[in-house]
């Protein structure tokens, strides 16, 4: 039996990306490498977004701003 899960999330919106996805690479770099994300697109208005994350490798840089205003950055 195959011991890898994927993960469907249909749309590549920010909050997905901010928010999920994060969550989701926090749990494989914590050694759990089971784990995958495939992704879905069914809006016309975000093939460009679709595009820009295939030619990344489905890599991008994720900003949290502190309410301080501080800024932190991490590569999902």
């Amino acid at each position: 039996m195959n011991n890898q899960f994927t993960w469907l999330h249909i749309g590549l919106g920010s909050f997905h990306r901010a928010h999920q996805a994060w969550y989701l690479h926090r749990l494989i770099a914590s050694g759990d490498k089971r784990w995958h994300i495939a992704a879905g697109n069914i809006r016309n208005d975000a093939e460009q977004m679709v595009q820009a994350l295939a030619a990344q490798g489905g890599r991008y840089v994720l900003e949290t701003v502190s309410p301080e205003g501080e800024r932190e950055y991490e590569e999902i």
